[in-house]
């Protein structure tokens, strides 16, 4: 799979080289590994086009692009395109009749270096690169202590690009981003200061001109803290006990409370492996005050299943509930690893696609409540769970001592329920079924059923946790006590050997946390908001490249802030497929305002390659700031991840006629 995700056919491999035939006609090429343009491979004779192949950027002076494999040379001429031109030319004459088995381009994009069998290395000039045009359509979204950039790319030859900060009009210290990648946040902001930003991009040339100035945004204390990548990250060689941050520089947070709070930590990725068996770890780690809990492991953790689902993503989600004090500065990180040893040469992943040039985001938030307010009730636990016998009807709590709790709202509220656990299958074809349930005032809504649930494929997947969340929004009375339990069952009836489980691990002796939370957001404040269907739907014949409403009236969300706000939207879906090899992306659409949609605000994938009829409880969360005064829709879109003729999912079931809850919730902080 290489650091893409979108195949004809057929998953790719990690990046080799590109090969073309037509009828008898045979050449092959490497991939080029700078970021000056294309390569393929071209013979006189031959009728059919060359295939494109993109450039795989690269920040070392040279790096080993490609192997061979028993290719069958030929005499054709290596050709080279840039982004920006129309056709393919020929750039060197007189190379051997040999196979070219590793290119390399030097990172000032001018010499390319073949090396061949028996023929040794030969250097061909490379013409260079003009410099960009300016990014157009700068937009700045407000955060804390920080903004979110972004805009469209001048060319697709761009190697990083230069944002430089004004503050009232003064510029800062310019910030450079070595990635092709058109979304980034600019960290280091004063809150109550008013921002623009320019955006420059540069390639082999150098800079080109900066973009005109963005829209102006002031950061501020109230918002939660949020950072995200649209870069893909690899893994490799991990010894399966060592956590690593996955990106040091834009996925980590440095928190210091103005009051003691409770934090809302999670972490969001589309984590997936090229290789049967190697499951992907991902945990949020907190060091500052009394944290690490245990020194090297994180608060939280949650592990993505590889067993039987290679080229499969997880759209995992990890959320902890921690209490910090005033004053004390935090950090919070967000990382991984494999689940055991595996060879050096063995990588997992993080982050689908691409769309453009950015792929699936990966996220680290943290919503900040007061601890006063007692509007955050959680219990979590670090044991293995296992239910055999399931008729596959009857809900059970996990744990009816630690994994539930009581709350009761002294004024008319609304709850966001949340559970999240590790949940795997050691018998293929029996999936996980995970729910919140309650109790009090006028629920349950249906006797003995839960109010969200959601369903964790293990069809084709056994010992392959699903790193399940599962979110609901209920109305509570005023003076009621309600309680909150987290339950589950199979989908089946399964024979006692069937077990399911909840926990992945041991790491020294504690598994992959399990964890209920409710947090109540009184009426009165306006800033929760939300939409949710128990219908299944279905997607056919999609494209994959246009996103489509899953349902464009019953998950729609309508609002008009009254002053500018930050808005954190999640989304929660079982999402399957009943044709291997069709992968469902989940994303928001935002319109009203400076619209901006899923490939900007955030989507993820849900792996069908290996997995059949496995739903995947998908979990995808998008912030950003809102204009206050200003109309807003939100709606929840899909696609498939390439053009299929089959069809893809959302909703497992039905319960009573009813399928597995599909949400879409808005928060707003002012």
């Amino acid at each position: 799979m290489g650091p893409r995700m979108a195949w004809p056919r057929r998953p790719p491999t990690p990046p080799r080289y590109g090969e073309r035939s037509a009828g008898t006609c045979s050449c092959t090429c490497p991939r080029d590994s700078g970021s000056t343009g294309r390569l393929a491979c071209g013979r006189t004779g031959c009728t059919a086009a060359s295939r494109s192949i993109p450039a795989m950027a690269s920040t070392s002076t040279f790096r080993r692009a490609a192997r061979a494999w028993g290719a069958t040379p030929c005499s054709a001429p290596c050709r080279r395109r840039r982004t920006w031109a129309p056709r393919w030319s020929q750039v060197g004459s007189g190379l051997p009749n040999a196979l070219v088995t590793d290119l390399r381009v030097d990172h000032a994009g001018t010499t390319a270096y073949a090396s061949t069998y028996g023929r040794g290395m030969w250097s061909i000039p490379l013409p260079v690169a003009p410099p960009c045009a300016p990014p157009t359509n700068v937009h700045a979204q407000g955060g804390n202590g920080s903004a979110t950039l972004t805009w469209q790319a001048p060319s697709r030859a761009v190697t990083q690009y230069i944002v430089t900060p004004y503050a009232n009009g003064t510029p800062g210290t310019p910030i450079v981003f070595d990635s092709p990648a058109t979304i980034e946040v600019v960290p280091g902001l004063t809150n109550g200061t008013t921002y623009t930003f320019t955006v420059t991009a540069a390639n082999s040339a150098g800079p080109g001109p900066p973009s005109p100035q963005s829209n102006a945004v002031t950061p501020s204390a109230s918002y939660p803290w949020s950072v995200l990548s649209t870069r893909q990250y690899s893994l490799l060689g991990s010894d399966g006990v060592t956590w690593t941050d996955i990106d040091p520089a834009n996925l980590q947070l440095t928190i210091t409370p103005s009051a003691d709070s409770v934090a809302l930590v999670s972490g969001n990725a589309d984590l997936w492996t090229a290789l049967p068996g190697l499951n992907q770890d991902i945990g949020v780690s907190m060091s500052g005050g009394a944290y690490p809990t245990i020194a090297g492991q994180p608060e939280a953790w949650k592990e993505s299943g590889g067993f039987a689902g290679t080229f499969s993503p997880n759209a995992a989600y990890v959320q902890a509930v921690l209490h910090l004090k005033s004053g004390i500065t935090y950090t919070l990180e967000l990382q991984w690893k494999a689940n055991k040893a595996r060879s050096a040469f063995n990588h997992i992943w993080a982050g689908a696609g691409p769309i453009g040039p950015n792929f699936s985001p990966t996220r680290l938030t943290a919503v900040l409540l007061p601890e006063s307010a007692q509007s955050v009730f959680d219990a979590h636990t670090t044991q293995q769970y296992t239910l055999g016998a399931s008729d596959g009807v009857t809900w059970q709590p996990i744990d009816a001592t630690n994994l539930t709790v009581s709350f009761t709202p002294s004024v008319a509220s609304h709850a966001i329920l949340t559970g999240n656990a590790d949940l795997w299958t050691s018998v293929a074809g029996f999936n996980q079924d995970v729910g919140v349930a309650i109790t009090g005032g006028a629920f349950p809504s249906f006797a003995d059923q839960p109010e969200a649930w959601k369903e964790s494929g293990g069809f084709a997947g056994t010992y392959s946790p699903n790193a399940a969340f599962v979110e609901g929004v209920i109305p509570l009375a005023a003076g009621v006590t309600y309680t909150a339990n987290l339950v589950w069952k199979a989908n089946r009836a399964s024979p006692a050997n069937a077990a399911i489980w909840a926990g992945a691990g041991p790491i020294g002796g504690l598994f992959s946390p399990t964890w209920l939370s409710v947090e109540m957001v009184p009426d009165s404040a306006g800033t929760l908001f939300s939409a949710g269907a128990t219908q299944q739907y279905q997607l056919t014949g999609s494209n994959g490249i246009t996103w489509t409403d899953v349902d464009g009236t019953n998950l729609v969300v309508n609002m008009t802030p009254a002053s500018t706000c930050f808005a954190i939207v999640t989304a929660n879906s079982d999402l399957w497929t009943a044709s291997a090899g069709y992968n469902q992306d989940l994303g928001v659409d935002v319109s009203g305002g400076t619209a901006l949609g899923p490939d900007q605000e955030g989507w993820k994938e849900s792996g069908g390659f290996a997995g059949t009829f496995s739903p995947n409880a998908a979990f995808v969360q998008a912030s950003f700031e809102m204009n206050g005064a200003t109309a807003y829709t939100l709606s929840l879109v899909w696609k498939t991840n390439q053009a299929a003729a089959g069809s893809i999912f959302a909703g497992a079931g039905p319960i009573g006629g009813r399928y597995s809850p599909t949400s879409l919730v808005a928060q707003l902080f002012c």
